[in-house]
């Protein structure tokens, strides 16, 4: 039997728990808001998704038909470390963000060009990659030997 002091203590709860739940949603609405404000980004990605204070990759498309962008590497605070225009993406080839192997390991800080072949989850018909490197600010070159990138269309 709850006396009237829990029942006072569990009006407080809950009234505080109504208070957290409307403030995270209006923090999340204002950040959705804000982010939709400062840039109109296409695709964005954590490049070490494991880790708590990964930096990120943004891609904005400047032109649809042709699927000519801007990356933009920022750092977990979201602070610009790198900005780079992308490179013209040959005809029959997507982008793959992350989910690439390189030497059989698992990598989400590349972005890849990459021809994959229907009912066949992995490819290895890379024209070319990058690394995504926050300590050097850059998106670096990379060769790709040894590389084989998912097909997020496999199995659709």
């Amino acid at each position: 039997m709850y006396t009237r002091k829990r029942k006072v203590d569990l009006k407080i709860l809950i009234k505080l728990n109504n208070f957290i739940v409307v403030t995270l949603l209006s923090a999340g609405l204002f950040f959705a808001k804000s982010a939709l404000a400062q840039s109109e980004q296409d695709v964005g990605w954590l490049i070490y998704p494991q880790s708590a204070f990964s930096p990120s990759v943004e891609v904005t498309y400047t032109h649809s038909k042709t699927h000519l962008g801007i990356w933009r590497l920022k750092s977990a605070d979201n602070k610009l470390l790198a900005e780079m225009t992308q490179p013209v993406l040959p005809d029959g080839y997507v982008m793959n963000f992350g989910n690439c192997l390189i030497s059989g390991l698992q990598r989400d800080d590349v972005i890849a060009f990459v021809k994959h072949r229907e009912g066949v989850e992995w490819s290895s018909n890379v024209h070319r990659l990058w690394l995504v490197a926050p300590v050097s600010r850059k998106f670096q070159p990379a060769k790709t030997d040894n590389v084989k990138c998912r097909n997020e269309g496999f199995g659709l």
